[in-house]
């Protein structure tokens, strides 16, 4: 499974997206941040290291496990 990430259209309903977790928020605040610089991707290592100075205790396995979260809530896409 490949780490690269990246944040989907919209959907038509955005209401039918489910909301998010405090930590998954922080992630999509990373995606979102790499978007507006005109970053297509990214990896869930880029979010690791970008969330590792205030989350310092956070193992990276965590990370993983919120973005497969993200994307089965279709708050993410993962690239192959």
């Amino acid at each position: 499974m490949s780490t690269e990430i990246r944040q989907p259209a919209p959907p038509s309903d955005i209401a039918s997206l489910k909301p998010l977790g405090s930590l998954e928020l922080q992630v999509m605040q990373i995606v979102w941040q790499r978007e507006e610089v005109g970053e297509e991707t990214t990896t869930v290592r880029q979010v690791f290291e970008g969330i590792r100075t205030v989350r310092s205790k956070t193992a990276y396995l965590t990370f993983m496990t919120i973005a497969h979260r993200l994307r089965d809530k279709k708050w993410l896409k993962q690239v192959k």
